[in-house]
């Protein structure tokens, strides 16, 4: 090869490299300057960016997922609560929370969502990286990332750290008005009821679940042996029907309570529809833990509202509750734990 095409081969090579780099870099600033600024409080890598670097010594949190998102109105509750709920967040992400939360110097007390899947582990569902990159430069955050396995090198690297989250960062750009929406400090409120026919099909397919475990079940009772497949869609459908009691981690949130004997903690079992109940098989296990919780740790209060009476109009689909719903349900919550919001 002579010098010229060796020469002609590098630029052919190095040109378009430093041009995808330049474009990779200037892309990640206009979002990290100009589009991350433009975030509400209603988005996740807001909340945890707030829980992180915000000082509020009055401040009430809300942790939970989605149904927390939907069931705790901040405005009803006290004027100093805050809602971090966010979709798909268990344990895997209030560890991270709940410790960011109890390192401050505070006594306010702290809410959390509870629900059949909470101590479920699986990182690599309930960790959203979108949630997390923004605030990647957060020593606690890299740590906590690489800990559950949801950290790769080049998510630290300027230009291809977002990779994967632009169209999602790009949605806050964008974001409707809608008049069946209401937000209120970090929580989302559905002024909507799908109707009797759809939420009929919404609480069928969940039966349909539930019947469709049994059957498998009764299989392998018999000696039958499951597909692959099979077996998958058992595991899935048990992990999503039935109670997940992780001891582990039960023990490790236990122990973070106990340690911080200043604060207290109210996990609350927020209202579901009877459907979401009916194939919990081992729900009684569940309700033994938190009559455990308020016999013998002193700083823990759990509240079981999860057969709270509810109309099906108080219901945004099988799994959440509107606007209405939570109307009705934080006015009884209130008058539970008000006292223990006011201390």
């Amino acid at each position: 090869m002579t010098p010229f095409g060796s020469k002609k081969g590098m630029k052919l090579f190095f040109y378009p490299l430093l041009a995808a780099v330049i474009i990779a870099v200037g892309l990640d600033q206009v979002f990290q300057f100009f589009v991350l600024p433009k975030r509400t409080d209603i988005d996740n890598s807001y909340k945890v960016e707030k829980l992180l670097f915000e000082e509020n010594k009055d401040e009430i949190p809300v942790f939970g997922s989605s149904k927390g998102r939907s069931s705790f109105i901040p405005d009803s509750l006290g004027d100093n609560v805050f809602n971090y709920s966010m979709q798909k967040c268990n344990f895997d992400v209030i560890f991270f929370l709940l410790e960011t939360e109890l390192a401050k110097d505070k006594d306010t007390p702290i809410i959390i969502e509870f629900n059949t899947r909470s101590f479920v582990h699986r990182p690599e569902h309930t960790i959203d990286l979108a949630t997390f990159m923004p605030v990647k430069d957060s020593e606690a955050v890299v740590k906590y990332l690489a800990e559950n396995d949801r950290l790769d090198n080049f998510q630290l690297v300027p230009g291809v750290r977002y990779y994967g989250s632009y169209l999602r960062y790009l949605q806050t750009l964008n974001k409707k008005e809608s008049s069946n929406k209401i937000t209120n400090r970090g929580g989302i409120f559905i002024d909507y009821y799908p109707g009797d026919k759809l939420l009929t099909r919404f609480t069928d397919s969940r039966y349909s679940m539930i019947e469709k475990r049994a059957e498998l079940e009764a299989r392998v009772d018999a000696g039958f042996p499951l597909t692959y497949m099979e077996d998958q869609l058992l595991e899935s459908l048990q992990l999503s029907l039935d109670f997940e009691e992780n001891k582990e981690r039960i023990a490790k949130f236990e122990e973070m309570v106990k340690a911080h004997p200043n604060r207290n903690i109210l996990m609350v079992f927020t209202p579901h529809h009877p459907s979401e109940l009916a194939g919990v098989t081992n729900l009684e296990r569940l309700e033994e833990i938190m009559d455990h919780w308020n016999e013998d740790i002193p700083n823990l209060y759990a509240f079981d509202y999860s057969r709270f009476y509810l109309p099906d109009s108080c219901f945004k689909n099988s799994s959440h509750i509107n606007l209405d719903g939570a109307r009705i349900f934080n006015s009884a919550l209130k008058k539970e734990i008000g006292y223990l919001l006011e201390d």
